[in-house]
């Protein structure tokens, strides 16, 4: 599954900084977006909830948080993508470019 071909807009923005926090960066990456994922290879999800200290994070972006050494794979992103999408539409909204922050 990838997310463009399932009608999914998508965009990613991969941080080579992760503090200090680039607020600005951020929030324009994220001004253009409602639903989206924080994509971590991290258990508790830090770089998700460091972004929610210094950005207003649009309401539907929410962590998708991994630990151990198994990465991602691109289908699980993909997925949980389209999951954020199909929410937005059920709530009665277009649905807009999705996110993906990686770290």
């Amino acid at each position: 599954m990838r997310a463009r071909p399932e009608g999914c807009k998508s965009k990613l923005l991969v941080p080579y900084l992760l503090y200090p926090v680039a607020e600005e960066v951020y929030e324009d990456f994220f001004a253009s977006v409602r639903a989206g994922l924080v994509v971590e290879q991290s258990h508790q999800g830090q770089l998700y909830r460091i972004l929610r200290m210094f950005v207003d994070l649009p309401r539907g972006v929410r962590s998708l948080a991994k630990s151990g050494a198994n990465p991602f794979v691109p289908f699980e992103v993909a997925e949980q993508l389209q999951r954020a999408a199909e929410a937005l539409q059920r709530d009665g909204e277009d649905a807009p470019p999705a996110t993906g922050v990686m770290r």
